[in-house]
């Protein structure tokens, strides 16, 4: 800004500070929008790498294999050890207060 006055009769200032922002805002729309499109991209490819293992490691618990124990467990933020009880509960007509009869 400080150049455009040193440099431009007071006539054009007006002008060239309006192209100045329009190219600043510009620049900084079209590097907001790429750093966001990273972002999400990465974010996505860290959840579903999570996701990923996660579920290897409970298909593999699942059926059987052997997994290491502590790796599992803190993959999974779960304790492994003892039992484990498994309860599945539907409803025929699924309504919005379904929950407390179930």
């Amino acid at each position: 800004m400080t150049a455009c006055q040193e440099r431009t009769t007071p006539s054009e200032r007006a002008q060239q500070f309006r192209r100045i922002s329009e190219l600043l805002f510009g620049f900084m729309g079209q590097f907001f929008s790429r750093i966001t499109a990273e972002y999400l991209a990465e974010h996505d490819r860290w959840l579903t790498s999570g996701a990923a293992a996660r579920e290897e490691t409970v298909r593999a618990i699942l059926d059987g294999r052997p997994v290491r124990e502590e790796t599992a467990r803190e993959l999974l933020a779960y304790r492994l050890e003892g039992r484990h009880l498994a309860v599945i509960a539907w409803s025929d007509s699924p309504a919005a207060d379904t929950t407390g009869e179930l």
